[in-house]
């Protein structure tokens, strides 16, 4: 089983010849979690923002189906490249060179206080930690919200959910992520259970592959 980082991961695929698994981090089953306002378009979109500049509102864009294309980051359509952070340059430079095919995910910019994530298997949180770097004092997610997602969602292999405390004080889905190159975040699991976790997921991609082979 391959242990790794998405780019990993995805190599490996590409060697033993399995179709990565497709994934949307905003599935349709989850919507009413958003709390903010998301479109799907295609990466001119951006371009024809910056170009003509008749936007000034910011938006958050990350890769809609291409799993980790880029890491997501706030675009403001007013704002040259050089005055992004170097992290960000990166991004918008990916989005910027992107093919007419490449599908974004743009929704408004929502404040987060605090952000989780809850590793979930059998449709049960086996564990969560929490990620960002705000003040230990945020609130975290209402266990009650989460687990309305986790009964939402129709998937019966491991996965986790990344869920955020509003400024506002509702609980709100970040992004969710498969389980085939997903970090984990503090001791949310022990090393054991973690393997299991990944293993677990590797195991159910590996039938897949098998039985499509077989028809």
């Amino acid at each position: 089983m391959p242990v790794g980082s998405v780019e990993f991961v995805r190599e490996c695929f590409s060697i033993m010849d399995i179709e990565s698994p497709g994934w949307s981090s905003y599935p349709d089953e989850l919507e009413e979690f958003l709390h903010r306002k998301l479109k799907v378009r295609s990466a001119p979109y951006i371009r024809i923002m910056y170009t003509s500049q008749a936007i000034e509102t910011p938006v958050f864009i990350k890769p809609a189906y291409q799993v980790k294309l880029f890491n997501g980051f706030v675009f403001y359509p007013t704002k040259k490249r050089e005055d992004y952070d170097e992290h960000d340059q990166e991004q918008w430079d990916i989005v910027m060179s992107a093919d007419n095919k490449t599908l974004l995910c743009i929704s408004d910019v929502v404040d987060f206080h605090s952000e989780w994530r809850y590793y979930i298997d059998d449709n049960k949180i086996i564990g969560s930690a929490r990620y960002d770097d705000g003040p230990d004092s945020a609130l975290a997610p209402e266990i009650d919200v989460v687990n309305q997602m986790i009964e939402a969602m129709p998937i019966n292999h491991p996965y986790t959910l990344d869920v955020g405390r509003l400024s506002t004080g509702g609980t709100a889905l970040v992004e969710i992520n498969d389980a085939w190159a997903i970090g984990l975040y503090g001791k949310a699991l022990t090393p054991r259970v973690y393997l299991d976790f990944l293993g677990k997921r590797w195991k159910s991609i590996v039938e897949k592959h098998l039985t499509s082979n077989q028809n």
